[in-house]
C-alpha cells in the first residue's frame, strides 16, 4: 500500500508539472502573440497593411525592383506567405533547431542570414519587422549575395508553380517544402493587381 501511495504521489506530483508547463508555455505564447501579432500600434507591428494586402504589394514591388514577371514575383511571394503564415509571423513561432533564435522576416531567415538581415537593419537603422525593411532586404540578398544565384533560374520560369519550385529549392532551401502550400499561395497571387 505504501508503494502504491508513493506511485500515486509520483504521478501526481509528475502530472502537476505537467500542467504548469502548459500554463507557462499557453501564457508565453499568448504574451508573443499580444506583443508581436495583434498590437497593430507603429512601435509593435510596422507592417503599414494587412497581412493579406503584405503579398499583393510585395508582387508588384519585386516585379520592378528585380526587372521579373508577374508569376515570377508571385513564386517568390507564395514561398514568403508560406515561410511566414500569410504574413503574420515575422519570427518562427517554434525554431526547428532548438536553442537557435529560429527564422526571422519574410524569408524566415536563420543563422548568418538571419544575422546579415539584423546587421543590414541595424545599417540602414530600419525595424526588422517593416514591410520596407523585409522588402528592402530581399531585394538586397538577392541582388548583391551570392544567395541571389537563383535568379536566372526564376527568370526562365513561365507558371507561378515553376517559380515556387525555383525559389523554394534554390532560394530557401527548407527542410520539409510542403511544396503543395508554397505553389497555391503563389498562384493565388497571379492576377491579383
Amino acid at each position: 500500500i505504501a508503494d502504491e501511495a508513493e506511485g500515486d504521489d509520483f504521478l501526481s506530483s509528475y502530472f502537476n508539472r505537467l500542467r504548469e508547463q502548459n500554463k507557462t508555455t499557453k501564457a508565453e505564447m499568448q504574451k508573443y502573440l499580444d506583443d508581436n501579432v495583434e498590437d497593430t500600434s507603429p512601435s509593435a507591428t510596422k507592417l503599414k497593411f494587412s497581412p493579406s494586402e503584405v503579398g499583393s504589394r510585395l508582387v508588384a514591388d519585386l516585379e520592378e525592383a528585380l526587372g521579373i514577371t508577374e508569376v515570377q514575383a508571385a513564386g517568390l511571394v507564395g514561398n514568403l506567405d508560406h515561410e511566414t503564415g500569410g504574413f503574420k509571423f515575422m519570427q518562427e513561432l517554434k525554431p526547428v533547431v532548438p536553442g537557435s533564435k529560429g527564422g526571422l522576416g519574410f524569408a524566415q531567415w536563420t543563422g548568418t542570414r538571419r544575422k546579415a538581415f539584423e546587421t543590414w537593419a541595424s545599417n540602414n537603422n530600419v525595424d526588422t519587422n517593416s514591410y520596407e525593411a523585409n522588402r528592402d532586404y530581399l531585394v538586397h540578398e538577392i541582388s548583391n549575395t551570392n544567395e541571389g544565384r537563383f535568379l536566372p533560374n526564376l527568370e526562365k520560369t513561365t507558371t507561378a508553380e515553376e517559380a515556387a519550385r525555383v525559389v523554394s529549392e534554390q532560394y530557401l532551401r527548407p527542410g520539409i517544402p510542403k511544396m503543395n502550400s508554397r505553389i497555391s499561395r503563389a498562384q493565388s497571387y497571379v492576377g491579383n493587381k
